[in-house]
């Protein structure tokens, strides 16, 4: 399958070089240029998405059915095959790798449910699964129970093809609590849960009914049908992502979800944080320093130059479950915002940076040191005209003291613009961060504490039950923080009253390396990268899939093989795929300790310390069987300069079970 499509990539190279993009649109045996279909099906191949076979037919009249569907679908979110692709950015690349391994236990277990499941698809559902694409309780669609009671693959239908054109769109929840009915003359055949994204494609005019106004939510899609459908999704995002999607249409509020920007915050070195209002209720999204923000001219505008309470058509996408802004249309001119950006007088500025830290020292000739976040200082000189705003309310640079939390808008190494909260002035406190990253967590009298760390300085934050926490763009509860996860502190008059925190799952097999077993649990674990330590927490669940039951820390055992669910460096879940075998070293004696109760070996490698040439004591006790020439002996035979092989149970016991004298 895979040689299939490259050789087909090879094919329509040779094509391109020899003929015009149009005489590449006309290669398909059965759908001619008159067909209804042939520009989207053109479309779809060119875009790599739907080829055509290697005789050049494309079967437009053949019913699809989920497995097919999920192939199309991961393609046209950005799935390649990592092994067929040579060109692909590495980060992607292991997204794809690390979210397959991550499915594969869900992925085996419906193979087992299902004798027909085809496994040839499973890349693309797992990719869709985890995007978010996919359900996993979708799953049990793919195969049904014909008449006869025998499985077959289930062929996708109109009003379900809806649900996956949606979720292409970003609009699920846009769709889920905004439209209720389609208008369409068969309404009462759509399936409650599908009405909202069938209403919704009508809405923008991506799905219409016939001319009796009847969608036929129930018929199965055809390979033509789902290329119109995908086909025109794709190139509707493309064109609202340019602006072309008029506002006056409507169309642009609905599928660019009309907001009210609230708050810009620095979230790392490539991406910020996002408060949006919509329909009320305000959530932070992400949004990346390379997506194109444009005001309603089409001119281009810098994320920190937004001005706040502006409102914009927000495009809003799923990936690796974060919800992500891919563009913005602010529905004013940037002409005259100068008073609201900050960033100078004539508002047109867009060159503009915006850093975070705490201030250092507040200089006579008006500059201020500000310690960024990454640990580095730097000196920045204050404009005459820059706006400060201390608590929220305006201020002077006088009202400012060192240990201030700001968040600075920079232009030629001049601060135009200043947003300071007080610094932390509790005891123990001093030391203060405005972001990194959770290494412990507990209560104190005083509330709640986390620990976090930045580089070399380290901190303590108090809170208490009403700080304000969202994590991954969503409301939590202080329990809801993980060791590991990336923290954004928010105070005011000194008390810490937001936190905007971002965790990350992944699914991890690895070597139990050591297991520390305290007040805070650790397991270490030799993974693919390296050695890495996580926290095993009261509510981590342990399971041993070799005896088929639930295990406690205690059972863990070194070199034992294991799949553990982290939520960022606090393990959910582990699972023991594979005991510990007998753990064996081979050496010769080189001394022997009083009353044969020892004896030290220089073993040819180490286990635990994985070097070679190490001197090991070994326990001798008179219960180890020594064995020579396949008879039981006495420890007192053991002398120096034999060679022997020494077995253990478990790499960590303290006394062998056998010693084996070769000579």
């Amino acid at each position: 399958m895979k040689i299939k499509k490259m050789g087909r990539v090879i094919v329509l190279l040779g094509v391109i070089v020899l003929h015009t993009v149009s005489t590449l649109a006309a290669t398909f045996k059965d759908v001619p240029t008159t067909h209804w279909a042939y520009k989207v099906v053109d479309d779809m191949q060119q875009r790599g998405i739907m080829l055509s076979s290697s005789s050049g037919e494309f079967f437009p009249n053949n019913k699809m059915n989920y497995f097919e569907i999920t192939d199309v679908l991961a393609k046209a979110t950005g799935y390649v095959d990592v092994n067929a692709s040579s060109n692909i950015d590495e980060t992607f690349k292991q997204q794809i790798v690390n979210n397959y391994e991550a499915q594969k236990a869900t992925l085996a277990s419906y193979a087992l449910k299902f004798t027909t499941w085809d496994k040839r698809y499973d890349q693309q559902v797992a990719y869709l699964l985890g995007r978010g694409y996919l359900k996993k309780e979708e799953l049990d669609k793919f195969i049904i129970k014909t008449a006869a009671g025998q499985e077959a693959k289930k062929i996708i239908n109109k009003q379900e093809m809806a649900v996956f054109v949606v979720r292409l769109l970003g609009k699920e929840e846009t769709a889920k609590t905004g439209y209720k009915s389609s208008g369409f003359a068969d309404e009462n055949l759509i399936v409650e849960a599908n009405k909202p994204y069938v209403a919704y494609l009508k809405a923008l005019a991506l799905i219409n009914g016939d001319d009796k106004g009847l969608f036929n939510p129930n018929a199965e899609i055809t390979k033509a049908f789902c290329a119109k459908m995908i086909s025109d999704a794709l190139t509707y995002k493309e064109n609202l992502a340019k602006g072309s999607v008029g506002t006056e249409t409507g169309q642009a509020t609905q599928a660019g979800d009309l907001v009210t920007v609230k708050r810009i915050i620095p979230k790392g070195q490539t991406e910020y944080y996002i408060l949006l209002e919509k329909g009320g209720n305000t959530s932070f999204y992400t949004i990346k320093n390379t997506t194109k923000v444009k005001d309603k001219a089409g001119n281009e505008v810098a994320i920190t130059s937004i001005p706040l309470e502006t409102k914009a058509a927000a495009v809003i996408t799923l990936q690796n479950s974060t919800e992500y802004i891919t563009s913005m249309i602010l529905q004013t001119s940037s002409a005259g915002t100068g008073s609201n950006t900050g960033n100078g007088t004539d508002g047109t500025n867009t060159s503009s940076t915006v850093v975070s830290g705490t201030i250092e020292r507040i200089g006579t000739n008006d500059t201020l040191t500000i310690l960024l976040s990454d640990d580095t200082s730097k000196t920045y000189l204050i404009d005459d005209n820059c706006v400060i705003t201390l608590s929220g309310t305006t201020a002077k640079l006088e009202d400012l003291r060192a240990d201030d939390t700001v968040r600075a808008t920079i232009h030629s190494n001049t601060i135009t613009k200043l947003i300071v909260e007080k610094g932390n002035t509790k005891p123990g406190n001093t030391d203060n961060l405005a972001s990194g990253e959770v290494t412990a967590k507990g209560v104190k009298t005083e509330g709640y504490v986390l620990t976090i760390k930045s580089g070399t300085k380290v901190s303590e934050i108090v809170m208490d039950d009403k700080t304000d926490i969202e994590k991954n763009n969503k409301s939590a509860e202080l329990e809801d923080i993980r060791i590991g996860d990336k923290v954004e502190v928010i105070k005011r008059d000194g008390v810490v009253k937001e936190l905007i925190v971002t965790g990350t799952k992944s699914n991890i097999t690895g070597e139990v390396k050591s297991i520390h077993i305290a007040a805070v649990p650790e397991v270490t674990l030799k993974t693919k990268n390296g050695t890495e330590t996580f926290v095993i927490n009261q509510e981590t669940d342990i399971y041993d899939n070799n005896e088929r039951s639930d295990a406690v820390l205690r059972d863990l055992r070194l070199g034992q093989t294991v799949e553990v669910l982290i939520d960022s460096k606090e393990v959910v879940s582990l699972t023991i795929q594979r005991a510990t075998t007998t753990i064996t070293y081979k050496g010769v004696i080189k001394d022997i300790g009083r009353g044969t109760d020892y004896i030290d070996v220089l073993v040819d490698y180490d286990a635990l310390s994985e070097s070679s040439k190490v001197m090991k004591r070994v326990k001798t006790p008179l219960e180890v069987e020594i064995e020579l020439n396949g008879k039981k002996e006495h420890r007192s035979v053991l002398d120096k300069d034999m060679e022997i092989v020494i077995s253990y149970q478990y790499l960590e016991d303290a006394v062998p079970e056998k010693i084996l004298i070769i000579k």
